[in-house]
C-alpha cells in the first residue's frame, strides 16, 4: 500500500489518494499492531518459558531504583566506593 501510494505520488503531482485508499491504508496499519498484541498474548498463554521471562524482568524492575539491588549488581571492585 506505501509502495502504491509513493509511487502515485511521483507519477503525477496533483495525485491525491482517494478515502477508499486512506480507510485501508488506516485498516491495514491497525491490523499490523493488532498483530504483535495477539503475538504477545499467545506466547504469554503458551509458552511457560516466556512467562518466566516476564515475571522476571517485571521483578528485576521493580527493584532497579533500590539501592540495594544496585549493589548487588555491581562488580565487588566497584562496591567499595
Amino acid at each position: 500500500m506505501l509502495v502504491y501510494l509513493f509511487a502515485m505520488s511521483q507519477l503525477h503531482v496533483d495525485y491525491k489518494p482517494g478515502y477508499p485508499i486512506l480507510i485501508t491504508q488506516n485498516i491495514l496499519h491497525y491490523l499490523f499492531y493488532a498483530n504483535f498484541a495477539a503475538n504477545f498474548l499467545l506466547y504469554n498463554a503458551s509458552g511457560r518459558t516466556f512467562r518466566r521471562a516476564m515475571l522476571r524482568c517485571s521483578n528485576n524492575s521493580n527493584n532497579r531504583y533500590d539501592n540495594n539491588a544496585l549493589l548487588t549488581h555491581m562488580p565487588k571492585s566497584l562496591q567499595a566506593y
